[in-house]
Parts: C-alpha cells; sequence; structure tokens
C-alpha cells in the first residue's frame, strides 16, 4: 500500500525536489566561487543573471508548452540530410570549445588573472564554437517549414533547446567581460560566469546527443561490439561536456601547494578554503557517477562508462602535453583520470546484471558500488599526492557519508537524463546512412576547424600582465 501511495506522490512532487536541488547546489557552488567585491552590487548582478535565466525560461514556456491553434500546431521536421550536418558539424564545434577552455586554463596559470582577456587566442576558440553552434541551430530552425515560430521549435525540439541554450551563451559572453569590470578578476573556477557557460554548453551537448541519437536504432542493452559511427559521435559530445565540468568542478584542488594558516586576503583565495574541506571527493564522485551513467543509459552499451572516461583522460593528457611541448603551459592531469575507477566498476555491475539493466535496483546498486570504488581509489591518492585535502579522522567520515549520498544521487540524475535522450524520436530506417556528400562536407568542417584552431594557437600573442 505504501508504494502504491509513493508511486502516487512522487511523480508530483519530483520536479519541485529536483529543482529545489539543483538550485541548491548552484547557489552553494556560487557562494565557494567568490567574488573580487562582495555586497550588493555582487547580490544585484547575480541577480541580473537570474533574471536573464528567468526570461529565457519563460521563452521557453512560450515556446513549448503554451497553448497554439491546432491549424499552427504541426510542422515537418527538418529533412534527414540537413539533420545529418547539423549532427556531425555539433561535435566539431564541442571540440574547438575543448581545445579552447583547456588552453583558456593553461594561460590563466601560467599569468594569473586579469580583466582584459575577452580578445585573446583561447576566447577566440570557445567563441567560435559557441558562434558555429548557434548559427545552424538557428539556421536549421529558419529553414523549416513556414509558420508559427511554436510550431518551429515543437517540430524540432532538441534544436530548438540547443539554438536557446547557444543564444543564451552568445548573449552572456559580453557579461563575462562586464563581469570582470564592475567585480574584478575571478580567479576560481566556480565564479559565475564559468558555471554559467559550462552549464549553458552541458546544456548543448546533452541536447545534440538526442538529435544524434536520432540516427540510431533502438536496440537493447549490449555490449561495445558493433558500434556504429553515429554512437562514436555521442561519445564525443559527452566527452566535451565532462571535461568542461571536471575543469569547472575539481582542477582548483590540483593547483594548491600549501595550506594558509590565516586568511589571505584575497577573496577569491578565502572562498576556496571557505569550501569545506572534504569537499573534493565528493565533488569526483558525483561527477563520476553522473558522467558514468549517464553514458551507459543513453548508449545502452556496456563498457560506455569506462570508454568515456579513458577518451576523457586521454584528451587532457593529450591536451597537457602539447600545451607543455609547445607553450610552456602546465595544466593538472591527475583530476581527469579519476572518473575510470567509477567507470570500471559500474561497467562490471552492468555486466553482471545485462538482463536486469534497466532495473532501479541495478541503478541503486551499481551508484552505490561505482561510488566506493571511486572512494577506494580517490582517498589513497589525495593522501599520497595531494597538499589537501587532508585525509584524517576529522575528514574521514565526512568524506564516505557524503560521497556515498551524493554518488547515488549523481548516479540517479545521470541515469534518468540518460534515459531521456534516449527516448526521442528516431529518424526512419533509410534516412540513417550518411551519403558522400555529407561525409565529405563534415570533414572539410572538421579540417577547417584543425586549420584555424592551428592558425590562432600559431598566431597567438602571449598577454602583457
Amino acid at each position: 500500500m505504501k508504494s502504491i501511495q509513493r508511486s502516487h506522490w512522487w511523480p508530483t512532487v519530483r520536479p519541485a525536489v529536483v529543482i529545489g536541488v539543483g538550485v541548491s547546489m548552484l547557489v552553494a557552488v556560487v557562494s565557494w566561487g567568490g567574488t573580487a567585491r562582495p555586497g550588493p552590487l555582487f547580490v544585484a548582478g547575480v541577480a541580473l543573471a537570474l533574471g536573464a535565466l528567468v526570461m529565457f525560461g519563460l521563452l521557453g514556456y512560450w515556446l513549448y508548452l503554451s497553448p497554439m491553434p491546432e491549424r499552427a500546431a504541426t510542422l515537418p521536421m527538418l529533412s534527414p540530410e540537413r539533420r545529418r550536418l547539423l549532427a556531425l558539424f555539433l561535435p566539431i564545434a564541442g571540440l574547438l570549445f575543448t581545445a579552447g577552455s583547456i588552453w583558456d586554463e593553461a594561460w590563466h596559470l601560467r599569468f594569473g588573472g586579469f580583466g582584459d582577456d575577452f580578445l585573446w587566442a583561447p576566447h577566440l576558440l570557445i567563441y567560435s564554437s559557441l558562434a558555429i553552434i548557434a548559427l545552424f541551430a538557428l539556421g536549421s530552425v529558419a529553414l523549416l517549414a513556414r509558420g508559427d515560430l511554436r510550431a518551429r521549435f515543437r517540430s524540432e525540439p532538441q534544436i530548438g533547446i540547443i539554438c536557446l541554450a547557444s543564444a543564451l551563451l552568445v548573449v552572456s559572453l559580453p557579461a563575462d567581460q562586464m563581469w570582470h569590470i564592475i567585480y574584478g578578476v575571478d580567479l576560481t573556477a566556480w565564479s559565475l560566469p564559468h558555471v554559467w557557460i559550462v552549464a549553458g554548453m552541458s546544456l548543448v551537448m546533452y541536447s545534440s546527443i538526442a538529435l544524434v541519437l536520432s540516427f540510431v536504432p533502438r536496440s537493447p542493452w549490449r555490449g561495445l561490439v558493433g558500434i556504429q559511427g553515429f554512437e562514436l559521435l555521442v561519445f564525443s559530445l559527452l566527452m566535451t561536456a565532462a571535461i568542461a565540468v571536471l575543469q569547472v568542478g575539481v582542477t582548483e584542488w590540483a593547483e594548491v601547494r600549501e595550506i594558509p594558516l590565516q586568511a589571505t586576503g584575497n577573496n577569491f583565495r578565502d572562498a576556496f578554503w571557505s569550501r569545506p574541506e572534504p569537499l573534493y571527493p565528493v565533488v569526483v564522485t558525483i561527477i563520476a557517477l553522473f558522467c558514468g551513467n549517464l553514458a551507459l543509459h543513453v548508449t545502452r552499451r556496456v563498457g560506455a562508462a569506462t570508454l568515456l572516461a579513458l577518451l576523457v583522460a586521454l584528451c587532457r593528457t593529450g591536451s597537457a602535453l602539447a600545451l607543455a611541448q609547445f607553450d610552456g603551459a602546465v595544466v593538472a592531469v591527475q583530476p581527469f583520470w579519476l572518473l575510470l575507477p567509477a567507470a570500471v566498476a559500474l561497467d562490471l555491475w552492468y555486466a553482471t546484471r545485462l538482463p536486469q539493466a534497466a532495473h532501479p535496483r541495478t541503478l541503486l546498486l551499481g551508484s552505490i558500488i561505482g561510488s566506493l570504488a571511486s572512494l577506494a581509489v580517490v582517498l589513497p591518492l589525495i593522501s599520497l599526492s595531494m597538499v589537501y585535502p587532508r585525509v584524517n579522522a576529522a575528514t574521514l567520515p565526512w568524506m564516505l557519508i557524503w560521497s556515498l549520498l551524493m554518488g547515488v544521487i549523481g548516479g540517479w540524475a545521470g541515469a534518468k537524463l540518460g534515459e531521456w535522450l534516449a527516448s526521442r524520436e528516431r529518424v526512419a530506417a533509410e534516412a540513417r546512412s550518411i551519403p558522400a556528400r555529407t561525409r565529405w562536407i563534415a570533414a572539410a568542417t572538421g579540417a577547417l576547424a584543425l586549420a584555424y584552431t592551428l592558425i590562432v594557437a600559431l598566431t597567438a600573442t602571449p598577454p602583457v600582465v
């Protein structure tokens, strides 16, 4: 009887619970991000940013949920060829964003933080990636049949979400510079502009996954054998989002060289040191379980979590080696290998539960097992190779409790997002093949993106600090 009652009220309150948890986590992250000038002006800036988010939310409601005349409610989907082109362009733009963001991190570590970085070379790659996404997504909506704008968005909901998110990011780019001018130099990864950009880019990548998956036939749970080209694009999109989240989430701890005995007088450094000491393994665990379960449930392939973790680690390591060789910059690598323990544990667990892979018990126990596997590796590594946080009698119990709790929550969120993305509409079987012309266009676009990246990198002038 209790289970029946629970099933009656839980779907009703679930959206409010999810939104409440999400907003609480956002507030905590922003408060621990710090600001150079705390006070009413900072509060006003945060309120303005939230106001812009609410405005885009209302626009999304009008586009997707508001009542509209029945005669205008139905429009044909975008042609398969145009959907294919967009599905191939989005991962390329994502890789361009990854290159720019890692380079941006390296230069900030090398040259420090300063306000006049709006047009420096790493940002050009980031801006270009966002411009490409917005241009192609908005162009795709514009190419739909003439009719009510809401009908256009509802005929291609994933492309519409990409439009909204990318437009929000493009609009917010000047806001990053204004943030520097008004509030000072943001030296923490958790500052509001960084969280805003990473959240928006992750939304674009996850919406792009639904678009790419529309060309992959629905299949039961299976292994990695027989993986298709479009599924590899899904992993590229997952990798872009995971690297961005890890950059914001965990890299600051890797840069700690000593523990200050008193307040530093720097608002950003003090904001970092105000974070609870057990927080680092908690952040690692929640990201690892979210990304691992997302990869598993969106592809329905055992081994997907490990493959994603390896792609993230190898991409970051390769980028770090390239930056060290050609630019003399150094970025942290170890945190990006920390997805692997949980990913391997998840894949092994799901391999033993393949017939029951979609069962809620599999998800719950898998998230617990993955969290324990992550802690079994991460905690010793912290003790052996990091100055901070310290693993001792005061911090260890909280590290264990909060990591397990947040690992289960992160695993559930990743699995549910993956299931939702995988449930989106698929194109007809005859439209899934990629014509030669489309392959050539995608290859040419990738070559141009690579050439552009090399030109920007080779002609970049280090900033004068």
